[in-house]
């Protein structure tokens, strides 16, 4: 379900994008073992990893045209707090700074999704537009983008089914897209 949310809100844009996952770098018990071995293995498939001590953060870029193919059917948001930011040009190095890492903390917490109002601004600044997953209050499943582009509704609604669309001022009041696929 994940992989065709995804392709909706990405099928008409034609820029390079990269997918940006945290992980808290501090472990009790076990499991930092666990989180080694996931970073050595996205090392392996071609992610960029910055660690900032309490923080690590995870970055690959998306070539649009293989998107379809990159992103499992099966594939959770909880599999790694994935943010997928439209067009690469931010340096990895920038989401673990001082102002960034609250946002980058939130994103580790499995299923919290909304980046910080104080994250989008720096986007803004950077020209940049992000897409994360965000449940309502019933636990409906959405997605989120916020940003400089530009949607194309109906070419969207020629990939997945819309329930609700929220855009503008009407966005603060309800946060979220309700998106069935």
């Amino acid at each position: 379900m994940l992989a065709k949310l995804i392709m909706g809100i990405t099928s008409q844009l034609r820029q390079p994008a990269v997918w940006v996952s945290s992980w808290f770098s501090q472990f009790a018990g076990g499991s930092q073992a666990r989180v080694r071995l996931l970073l050595s293995k996205k090392r392996k498939e071609g992610w960029h990893i910055n660690d900032s001590g309490d923080i690590t953060v995870a970055t690959k870029a998306i070539d649009f045209p293989l998107l379809r193919g990159w992103v499992p059917e099966n594939y959770s948001w909880r599999d790694g707090g994935i943010i997928i930011m439209i067009d690469g040009s931010v340096q990895i190095s920038e989401f673990t700074d001082e102002n960034n890492k609250p946002s980058m903390i939130l994103l580790a917490k499995m299923g919290t999704m909304a980046p910080s109002k104080e994250f989008l601004k720096w986007l803004f600044t950077r020209h940049q537009s992000v897409v994360y997953s965000k449940r309502d209050d019933f636990g409906r499943e959405g997605l989120v983008m916020v940003g400089v582009h530009r949607l194309n509704i109906e070419e969207i609604g020629k990939v997945i089914d819309f329930q609700e669309i929220y855009y503008g001022r009407s966005v603060d009041r309800v946060w979220h897209q309700s998106i069935r696929a």
